[in-house]
């Protein structure tokens, strides 16, 4: 799938854990940059950056992951 500018979206359901919550699952299409790419495989685990005060709001980051 891709974004109106052809930018690639990759569909992904995340299992979010958050200290103080119920752990949840969100589905989302995010992009993810070339280098990225080899980490994705079913039950793999990427840092993500998650929006406190919006459960949906929630994004891989890919930065910290290719670290």
């Amino acid at each position: 799938m891709q974004n109106a500018s052809g930018v690639d979206l990759h569909a992904f359901v995340f299992s979010v854990f958050v200290e103080g919550k119920a752990p949840y699952q969100l589905k989302v299409g995010n992009p993810v940059p070339d280098a990225a790419v080899p980490l994705l495989f079913p039950g793999s685990r990427v840092p993500a950056k998650i929006d406190p005060d919006d459960d949906q709001g929630v994004v891989a980051d890919w930065e910290a992951a290719l670290r």
